[in-house]
């Protein structure tokens, strides 16, 4: 079955279309980048994901506009279109998502040395009282306690060796037997 010219210039069109969204996907996982730390294996994780979608949705195209056949003019225009997007519109929406993430860091140190710290210092004054006045107890019972075992502990040597004394000390007939 031929493809028409018009159909052709059609799906190479909308295959460009796609190839942008793909792009659009990726500056999407890049503001992802800036929020989060970096790791290694966060990334490449997260860049095997990204292979795996784009692979799965320019099956997914094919599929649905070339019958499942694979046409080098689809693939050529979902190149075109990510590197247009990515160096265009990429470029723009990466700038401006730098300037939210610094934004939005900023307002979030900002709340945390406005809010987040005194309250963190006032519940930790609190609970530090509260600790302290359960732990009262216990060192008493502690210091009751270490006394208690030195006491238990003398007086079983003493009772040993008073013990060992009334042996030796009593005077028994000693009967032979022959």
């Amino acid at each position: 079955m031929e493809i028409s010219i018009s159909n052709q210039c059609w799906t190479f069109l909308a295959a460009i279309g796609v190839g942008a969204g793909l792009s659009l996907l990726y500056d999407g996982l890049r503001f992802v980048r800036l929020l989060l730390p970096d790791s290694v294996w966060r990334v490449a994780a997260e860049d095997v994901c990204y292979c795996l979608l784009c692979g799965g949705l320019t099956m997914d195209y094919l599929l649905g506009a070339c019958q499942g056949r694979l046409r080098g003019y689809v693939l050529l225009g979902e190149l075109l279109g990510w590197v247009l997007c990515h160096f265009t519109l990429g470029q723009l929406l990466y700038g401006l998502s730098k300037k939210l993430v610094r934004l939005l860091k900023g307002a979030a140190g900002l709340l945390f040395r406005r809010v987040l710290r005194p309250l963190g210092r006032l519940l930790g004054g609190i609970l530090r009282g509260i600790f302290r006045l359960l732990l009262r107890p216990t060192r008493f019972l502690g210091q009751i306690g270490k006394k208690l075992l030195r006491k238990y502990k003398f007086s079983l040597k003493q009772r040993a060796v008073l013990l060992y004394n009334l042996i030796k000390s009593e005077k028994r007939p000693v009967s032979r037997k022959r």
